[in-house]
């Protein structure tokens, strides 16, 4: 747990951890062999505690991160369809203008044709 919650402040635990059983040793009594073991066990554990942050962390930024390509992936499908909208757009004023300036040519010189047509 002193692992897992572990911080840049609280950094100096660790030699503690490591180091208590062998105080142990000179107040309790306790054999060499056993104080070493249970400081390397506190150790272990602490290690095992800042890994289990770290993946947790990971897991953390992991969820962040789809949740801002999810909405980025909606921006961007909400910009493909008003790029499409425009697109249809510009084709249709691009379509109504060319059929406009060639049905007026050509009625215009139908019209210039028939009015000469019939003054001759």
């Amino acid at each position: 747990m002193m692992g897992y919650l572990l911080t840049r402040q609280t950094f100096w635990i660790i030699p503690v951890v490591s180091l208590m059983p062998l105080i142990f040793q000179a107040y309790e009594g306790y054999a060499m062999k056993q104080s070493l073991s249970m400081g390397m066990d506190n150790l272990l554990f602490c290690f095992i505690g800042i890994w289990v942050s770290f993946v947790a962390n990971a897991y953390h930024q992991k969820n962040a991160l789809a949740v801002e390509v999810e909405h980025q992936n909606k921006l961007l499908t909400h910009y493909a369809a008003q790029v499409e909208k425009m697109t249809l757009m510009e084709e249709r004023s691009r379509m109504s203008k060319e059929l406009h300036d060639t049905l007026g040519h050509s009625f215009i010189s139908l019209i210039m044709r028939l009015d000469a047509a019939v003054n001759r």
